[in-house]
């Protein structure tokens, strides 16, 4: 029998965040482990329950501890013990993935590269996923020779899919509150365009705690506060009813980013989505003015975009359904099982 490990152990203590980020994973490795393959997830978490109503047919191996570089060892310990064949794991700047790598010479590799800075990984892996074929040609360019799979995540198109909901939402907007003035530039575009924004990745979502409390006081003296809707972040099968709730999406990427996921959970439900001119990642899954709009990143610039999307909403429905289209053809779930699948040839 094959053995087919998928690793979620990261820097951060954090329950949902793992559960989320796997959840784009479940018809694949679910339907992997119909077919007999030895399915198994390591992951660091305090909270295993949150993964076990998750996966069916998957089996779950936790690492905890006094203190993350114990749980880091305990995790890679468990995958050495199991020798599996193939092992997937997530992010070049993982500080788990090269003691994993490292430690399974004889496994198959693939990495996803999801966000972070776009550079090679500093540790052997046989092929990454990325999130578009630009991005690809990024990586080679600064010296991966690897095989690249130009395609980061699949969406559930099954479960992001449109609704005839009552809007509740101009915006809907996935922040992490890292501090990267991304989200003080989106609050000085909510002072310009009188808009209520679902601010999705509070509490469980936030990273800095101080950088947050600062964008609240901001928010404050700008008078934009009571318009922000802050809502925890939490598993897909959950969040979906948000995206349905909005009009349309924003994604506020950075230069070097590999590719989010949310754009394209976005797309699946019809949203037409809104990106910055200086993400390469995004501008090249996202065609302007088809699926969305590309604007400079200034609060001018993204104050213009949420108006012209905002006020037709003929063509933001036009754009929401093209961008389903295209999700429905290269970032379905299927795709990335197919990816999965070719690493037990």
């Amino acid at each position: 029998m094959k053995r087919f490990a998928v690793v979620c152990g990261s820097y951060q203590w954090s329950d949902r965040y793992y559960t989320e980020k796997v959840d784009t994973m479940r018809d694949a490795l679910e339907s992997m482990a119909r077919d007999g393959i030895d399915v198994r997830m390591f992951a660091i978490t305090q909270h295993p329950h949150d993964y076990k109503t998750q996966h069916t047919g998957v089996t779950y191996s936790f690492s905890g501890g006094a203190g993350l570089v114990q749980a880091h060892r305990g995790l890679v310990r468990a995958l050495t013990e199991w020798r599996p064949d193939a092992v997937v794991c997530k992010d070049f700047w993982n500080p788990v993935n090269s003691m994993v790598y490292n430690a399974l010479p004889q496994a198959e590799k693939l990495l996803i590269f999801c966000g972070g800075e776009l550079k090679p990984p500093a540790f052997h892996v046989d092929r990454v996923m990325v999130a578009s074929e630009a991005m690809a040609q990024v990586l080679r360019v600064r010296g991966y020779r690897g095989e690249i799979v130009p395609r980061a995540f699949g969406v559930n198109c099954d479960l992001f899919q449109p609704s005839d909901v009552p809007k509740q939402y101009d915006l809907l907007y996935v922040a992490d509150w890292r501090e990267n003035k991304r989200q003080e530039l989106l609050l000085d575009v909510m002072a310009r365009k009188a808009m209520r924004v679902c601010f999705l990745g509070a509490q469980h979502g936030i990273y800095n705690q101080e950088y947050f409390d600062k964008c609240m006081r901001r928010a404050a003296r700008l008078g934009v506060r009571d318009r922000m809707i802050l809502v925890d972040r939490m598993p897909g099968h959950e969040t979906v009813k948000y995206y349905q709730q909005a009009r349309a999406a924003i994604h506020l990427g950075l230069k070097t980013e590999g590719g989010a996921r949310s754009p394209l959970e976005a797309m699946a439900c019809e949203l037409p989505v809104i990106v910055t001119t200086d993400c390469l990642s995004n501008c090249s899954r996202i065609e302007h003015l088809t699926e969305g709009f590309h604007a400079e990143p200034t609060a001018a610039a993204l104050a213009h975009a949420c108006n012209y999307m905002l006020n037709n909403p003929a063509i933001s429905r036009e754009f929401g359904q093209a961008g389903r289209r295209k999700v429905l053809t290269l970032w379905h779930g299927g795709a990335m099982e197919e990816d999965f699948r070719r690493l037990l040839v």
